[in-house]
């Protein structure tokens, strides 16, 4: 352990932190796992219609992704409050913020799912859309410059 006094007094809020930020990773990842095997289960049930498909698949996917979802929610808000502590005895940061794992639990879902999958994916596949196409026009021009020098 660290001999700074500072650093020895925050121990218990980067423990918390972390932890929050570890469930919080393992939460998204599941999500996809769980989207996954909604879609592999709904495969070997093997429905007669597409509609019927579609339909056993949406209902997997809301289950095992609520699940997912909500379950650490319950648990950080309902169960672990009493085995850690009691109202007026809060983990504080720099003494006037309140760091609660659920807010970073629900936070960070919604900023990381929000802005990096719905927004950031997208993008990145765009871009190597792009770069593919450049590098494609570019050798079909140095295909037609060997072309010419043949004719």
């Amino acid at each position: 352990m660290s001999s700074n006094p500072i650093t020895r007094s925050h121990v218990r809020l980067t423990v918390k932190t972390t932890a929050a930020i570890i469930n919080l990773v393992v939460i998204l990842i599941l999500d996809e796992v769980y989207g996954a095997v909604a879609r592999w289960l709904t495969v070997l049930e093997v429905p007669k219609t597409d509609k019927s498909f579609e339909q056993r698949l949406i209902f997997k996917t809301f289950i095992l992704k609520f699940v997912n979802a909500f379950t650490p929610i319950i648990y950080i808000a309902f169960f672990r409050g009493r085995l850690v502590g009691r109202p007026g005895s809060y983990l504080y940061v720099f003494e006037s913020y309140r760091m609660e794992e659920l807010s970073i639990t629900m936070l960070g879902k919604q900023l990381i799912q929000n802005n990096l999958f719905e927004i950031g994916v997208p993008k990145i596949k765009k871009l190597i859309r792009y770069i593919r196409s450049k590098r494609e026009a570019f050798q079909e021009e140095e295909r037609q410059k060997r072309l010419q020098r043949y004719e």
